[in-house]
């Protein structure tokens, strides 16, 4: 049996969420939806449509940064890559500030590629990160860096398939990390 292509798994994601839906679909607004490299398309996409591939993404980041073992970290970047959409490491930010008040998640594991210790539009602060990292054994510098390549979490194939990722998703992120 082949396994699906990209497009196919992101098609089948969406229609899964579309699906799930008990709300009325609204006028369609004729306009084209674009997210990750070789992408969704929605030729005809509504408001909701919209609106649950967005709740889709931000589902799967929700799942991946609560999949961190204590002591690694990701970046933002390596978050949206997993997640399906490479260029979205700001929306992974944005992401765990809209669910900081909601949502119980790691997001301490979570740093910008540098290896930098950087939070912003959060009630916490980088001292308040330093301090959850250090607890996990992380060693943090007096720049509020650390060494991401040491404590860089790089998920299992086994993890990116409980993510519901297509095996040729799977090949193609471990060309990236």
């Amino acid at each position: 049996m082949t396994q699906p292509s990209l497009q196919d798994w992101q098609a089948s994601r969406q229609q899964q969420e579309l699906n799930k839906s008990s709300l009325p679909t609204p006028p369609l607004l004729g306009t084209v939806l674009y997210l990750a490299k070789g992408g969704i398309f929605l030729s005809q996409t509504s408001s909701t449509a919209i609106l649950h591939v967005m709740s889709l993404f931000k589902e799967t980041v929700i799942q991946i940064i609560r999949s961190i073992p204590r002591g690694k970290v990701m970046s933002y970047g390596q978050v949206a890559l997993y997640a399906g959409s490479a260029r979205a490491a700001r929306q992974v930010g944005w992401i765990l500030n809209q669910v900081e008040e909601t949502v119980e998640l790691p997001w301490w594991r979570v740093v910008n590629n540098q290896g930098r210790l950087t939070i912003k539009g959060s009630k916490y602060t980088p001292t308040v990160m330093r301090q959850f990292l250090e607890a996990e054994g992380v060693m943090i510098r007096d720049d509020y860096t650390l060494d991401i390549e040491e404590y860089r979490h790089k998920p299992t194939d086994e993890d990116m398939q409980s993510w519901e990722l297509p095996e040729a998703y799977i090949n193609y992120v471990n060309t990236k990390v």
